[in-house]
């Protein structure tokens, strides 16, 4: 009994915080998306998968700015072609700036948004951190390639 215990203790995941403290406050979200975005800060590796209409963009455009802030680095989010120029638009109402590229030498802004289909035209390296955004498109490639849910 005492080798499965040990075998058990092996498979826990332990609840590690990865990330920092931030002020989510100062951006115009709601309270309850504020409290998301210094949530997902603390985790360092977070998803937000907040229901239609509550405001994910905001949220991971509020992220995105305080990773920026926190690090210095920079943050590529990746989205649906019809979503980018929605993105940086929402960007903007918070007061964030996100540029739209289609290449990763063509930018040297803090937050890029670029589409799926482009993202091969940028460098893991260039970036601290990452959005997906609607990353269900993602389910026909890896159903493709075999692998599962």
């Amino acid at each position: 009994m005492n080798n499965y215990t040990d075998f058990l203790a092996k498979k826990t995941k332990l609840n590690l915080v990865a990330g920092f403290d931030s002020d989510a406050t100062r951006y115009a979200l709601f309270d309850f998306q504020s409290a998301i975005v210094s949530w997902a800060c603390k985790r360092g590796r977070a998803g937000i998968f907040a229901d239609t209409g509550l405001g994910k963009t905001a949220m991971q455009v509020a992220w995105a700015d305080q990773v920026v802030k926190h690090t210095q680095g920079r943050v590529l989010i990746i989205a649906p072609l019809c979503v980018a120029q929605q993105t940086v638009k929402e960007a903007a109402r918070i007061g964030v700036e996100v540029e739209y590229a289609r290449s990763g030498n063509k930018t040297s802004a803090s937050i890029v948004i670029t589409n799926y289909e482009m993202m091969d035209h940028f460098s893991a390296a260039d970036f601290i951190g990452v959005v997906l955004d609607e990353s269900s498109i993602l389910k026909p490639f890896w159903k493709n390639q075999n692998c599962t849910d």
